[in-house]
């Protein structure tokens, strides 16, 4: 079998996963939620009314900039408190831990390592201060 239809295959595999398809039915329920749709139609407008208020930096706009600044956070918490945005979140980051990991793996195997009991883990020295890290181990 050649490399690419392995790659088919995979592809075709995680397309079976618990994560795939909870990240599937995730997206489907964000879709349904009309509740959400406003919401986030409405944080899209704010957004855009912050752009054009940029354009032209006087002390008035300065003023509507942060007020519409306040809008767009509490839209954006209202959106993130979102059962339905909370589940989607949830099944991204397992699928993209999961992808991850196959990366890890065939990056190893790339590398010399055997793929077969190389860690799947992402591994980093860590110094303590996440502040300024970018391992992407929180």
């Amino acid at each position: 079998m050649d490399i690419i239809k392995m790659a088919r295959n995979l592809g075709k595999e995680i397309q079976n996963t618990t994560e795939y398809i909870n990240l599937t039915k995730a997206k489907q329920d964000n879709d349904n939620d009309s509740e959400l749709a406003d919401l986030i139609g409405k944080f899209n407008l704010v957004k855009l009314k912050i752009q054009h208020l940029s354009n032209d930096m006087d002390e008035k706009n300065k003023v509507d900039i942060e007020k519409e600044n306040e809008k767009l956070s509490k839209l954006y918490e209202k959106i993130m408190q979102n059962e339905n945005m909370i589940a989607f979140n949830k099944a991204s980051k397992e699928i993209n831990d999961m992808m991850n990991k196959i990366n890890r793996i065939l990056t190893a195997a790339v590398n010399g390592e055997d793929p077969m009991t190389c860690s799947d883990t992402l591994q980093t020295a860590c110094n303590g201060q996440c502040s300024r890290c970018s391992s992407g181990c929180n």
